[in-house]
């Protein structure tokens, strides 16, 4: 567990389980992402700051994932939660390792649905993301607006239209939810004048979004960054090849805080 302003590193207790970490998933809460109090949680000896880990724990015998919890107040693992999905069978793979944080809950895109774990009570539910989408369109992107609304992104595939829908609660769902999923619009994808040029179609996929940009990669392995306000895409020269959504972290940095943080130190 990696602290990027402090520049310092906490090693967790072991974790066994027969995990598949290549198909599950992870979410790291700070005390803000955790409670609406004002006075930050604390944390046990041996810690700096409060954090808590959750772990979308996939098997390799395909049985259903369990849910497991570190938090730097006790300093160990809880025990591990089934998430069952009953009559619905196993609903596949955690798509997206990195999980979407809103107001107070976590999201994973598992499948066609949307695991959703509330950081406080750590109680799960879940929820179709969308039935509209098919092969026409690239996998659904979970994601959250500056407001924390949590949202969908669909990519046309070929083409440059992107469908986004918010999430909206006021439908009852099989599981007992109150939500459904409303369109928000579409925006259309402004590429660089050389890619436009290309005379075949444009197929793209979205690697990961973040404060309202998106990461994109193209069918020659090319890497984009997207404004999903405008739609204006920048090509990235300097990038690795082979890059996937399970090989992208997007951070949203605090410049300032690092400056200060590092500039403390002399």
């Amino acid at each position: 567990m990696c602290n990027l302003l402090a520049g310092t590193c906490d090693v967790l207790p072991l974790l066994s389980g027969g995990l598949n970490f290549g198909k599950s998933g992870y979410a790291i809460l700070t005390s803000a992402d955790c409670t609406t109090e004002q006075q930050p949680l604390l944390s046990s000896a041996g810690y700096s700051t409060f954090f808590k880990v959750l772990i979308l724990g996939m098997v390799y015998d395909g049985l259903d994932p369990n849910l497991y919890t570190f938090s730097s107040r006790e300093a160990r693992w809880s025990k591990p939660t089934k998430i069952a999905f009953g009559t619905y069978g196993q609903i596949g793979d955690c798509r997206h390792p990195d999980a979407v944080v809103s107001r107070g809950k976590v999201h994973w895109r598992v499948g066609s649905w949307s695991v959703d774990v509330d950081t406080e009570t750590n109680h799960i539910s879940r929820i179709m993301i969308t039935r509209s989408y098919s092969q026409m369109y690239d996998e659904p992107q979970l994601t959250a607006t500056a407001n924390g609304t949590l949202s969908v992104l669909l990519l046309s595939r070929p083409g440059l239209r992107l469908d986004i829908y918010t999430r909206q609660y006021q439908k009852k769902s099989y599981n007992g939810g109150t939500s459904k999923w409303l369109s928000a619009g579409t925006i259309t994808l402004k590429p660089p004048g050389r890619m436009e040029r290309r005379p075949r179609p444009i197929f793209l996929s979205v690697l990961g979004e973040k404060s309202g940009t998106m990461l994109l990669k193209d069918s020659q392995k090319q890497i984009y960054m997207a404004d999903r306000e405008t739609g204006v895409m920048e090509e990235l020269t300097d990038c690795l090849d082979g890059l996937n959504r399970r090989k992208i972290i997007l951070l949203e940095m605090d410049w300032s805080a690092l400056f200060i943080s590092r500039l403390s130190r002399w």
